[in-house]
């Protein structure tokens, strides 16, 4: 029974055992996309909180009252799956 755990053991040992990740060649172009496409979302959310808080300016001035916070939790969300969007994909991705 020993000799088989011992023999089992020494096997496990000889299993090779993959160095650290690398990313594959031309990787680098597909992260400056993704930057890219990153800073572009947060320019255009950027943009829409502008929007918003001029909307809701005109709608003040006007004595409307339209559901702007819901929208301000909107853009606010978004901006937080954006910002957040590397990390979630490094959880789940290990």
């Amino acid at each position: 029974m020993i000799e088989t755990l011992t023999a089992a053991a020494g096997f496990v040992q000889d299993i090779p055992q993959p160095g650290p990740p690398t990313a594959p060649p031309g990787s680098d172009k597909v992260l400056d996309i993704l930057a890219w496409a990153k800073w572009v979302a947060l320019g255009i959310a950027i943009l829409g909180i502008i929007t918003l808080g001029a909307v809701m300016t005109i709608a003040h001035n006007r004595g409307s009252g339209d559901d702007f916070l819901q929208k301000l939790g909107w853009v606010a969300g978004g901006l937080v799956l954006i910002g957040a969007a590397g990390a979630i994909v490094g959880f789940f991705a290990g």
